[in-house]
């Protein structure tokens, strides 16, 4: 292994400080007084994106291999793989509201947050989906997409470390309400930088459904669109796609696996592993 890769040990670490600087994050001098946008965008920046910078210069991560900063093997992945994540918002979307049920007090922090966007105005509301969308969606998916699940990926295969960092992507989310949602769109945005080798789909996946919840909350408050039993249409057929989506996608890598190994001499020392 590369010296400039990151490890399981380090990847801890750097999950360790951000749970750290997050729980101190909001007693940032001058933090209270700014806009909503501008403390979402500073909270990314400095829970997430210091840490990450900050092991990368302790520990001399190459970030382009960490990140996996690279374009994905087909152009069709940038729309392909962020048009999953937006059909899984609804699931996602479900499950939160089935744990706000079974818990009021989860059912109020969420009313709270929903209330909290729609009493944005029009100019606010954008400087919010930029920050939620493109700020959050590239800090914390350098993170935990890139940082963390590379340096799980040293030491297990790729199921177990896309399984690992999403639920510590969960985790990190602390109100039991996003817990499990997180963790749930943790698995399909690692599924997808192992299927493109690539960060770019999952940042532009993350930041289409943080983009869409901003949007709904805006303009449905705290009545969701996705809400049951007046969700269920949506929520059937956006599963049905993205599962649909979801096959095609593993039946194209197995075919090129195959072919690629078809292609492939056959070496001395037997024939060539194909990796999962």
């Amino acid at each position: 292994m590369s010296g400039n890769a990151a490890t399981p040990g380090q990847a801890g670490l750097l999950v360790v400080f951000v749970i750290g600087l997050g729980a101190f994050a909001e007693f940032l001098p001058g933090f209270s007084g700014l806009s909503y946008p501008l403390q979402v965008a500073v909270f990314e920046g400095v829970v997430l994106g210091l840490p990450l910078l900050c092991c990368a210069g302790a520990f001399g991560w190459d970030l382009r291999t960490v990140l996996s900063l690279r374009l994905p093997a087909r152009r069709s992945d940038w729309v392909v793989f962020p048009a999953l994540a937006l059909l899984a918002a609804p699931a996602l979307d479900a499950v939160s509201e089935g744990i706000c049920a079974l818990f009021p007090s989860q059912a109020e922090l969420s009313r709270a947050l929903s209330d909290e966007l729609a009493a944005r105005g029009a100019g606010e509301l954008w400087l919010l989906l930029l920050a939620l969308g493109t700020v959050t969606g590239i800090a914390e998916e350098a993170v935990f997409r890139g940082a963390v699940l590379s340096g799980l990926r040293t030491r297990a295969g790729g199921a177990a470390a896309v399984a690992a960092s999403a639920l510590l992507f969960g985790i990190v989310h602390q109100a039991p309400f996003l817990i499990l949602p997180a963790t749930l769109a943790g698995l399909l945005l690692g599924w997808s930088v192992l299927r493109t080798g690539s960060l770019g789909p999952a940042v532009a996946g993350h930041a289409l459904v943080n983009a869409a919840s901003v949007a709904a909350a805006s303009a449905f408050g705290d009545a969701s669109l996705f809400e049951l039993p007046r969700g269920v249409p949506i929520l059937v057929a956006s599963l049905l796609l993205l599962l649909l989506g979801i096959l095609l996608v593993e039946r194209r890598v197995r075919r090129d696996e195959a072919a690629a190994a078809l292609a492939a001499p056959v070496s001395a020392a037997g024939p060539t592993e194909l990796l999962a």
